[in-house]
This record gives C-alpha cells, structure tokens and sequence, in this order.
C-alpha cells in the first residue's frame, strides 16, 4: 500500500505519494507553494530516515508537469518538482 502526505491550509490540499515522492493532487496551491510544500515533505522524509538509522534517501525526480502558463513572448511550464521551463513562442511554426 502507497504512503501518502496531505497538507492543508484553509480550503487549499496538496497531497503526495511518498515513494516515490510525486504530487498526486493539489488544489488550490499554485507552482512555488507545491514546490516549498514539496520540500518539506523531503525534509520530514529524511529526518524521519535519519532518526531511524538510514543516512541515504533516494528520491526519484518526476518530470510531471503542473501549470502552463504565457506571456507575450513565451510558454511557461511548471514542473511538479518546482522547475520551470520558458520557451520562446517564435520557436513554433505558425
């Protein structure tokens, strides 16, 4: 059975899969809250880790993306893990 971690703040959830830590399903957090959420469940795992006699963690990254966005120019992903990636619009053809 997967283990899971919910965090809650007023009427926004963000829930992950532990192993390997991916988002599941947010609402209402945008792309830099689910990445410092992110983060602190990395930390609650490897402090959790540590304290039971392991020094390593493997995290396995996930390349899901969570948000698009654009601007004038450009094309905006975000990424579950807190990456971003803007590619110009005048890179597709038209």
């Amino acid at each position: 059975m997967a283990q899971t971690y919910s965090h809650q703040k007023d009427n926004e959830t963000a829930k992950f899969n532990l192993e390997p830590l991916q988002l599941i399903k947010s609402k209402k957090f945008n792309a830099s809250e689910i990445k410092e959420i992110r983060k602190l469940v990395e930390k609650k795992i490897q402090h959790t880790l540590y304290k039971n006699g392991m020094n390593t963690l493997m995290i396995n990254k996930s390349f899901l993306a969570i948000d698009l966005s654009f601007t004038e120019d450009k094309m905006i992903i975000f990424f579950e893990d807190g990456r971003e990636l803007a590619i110009p619009l005048e890179w597709f053809s038209k």
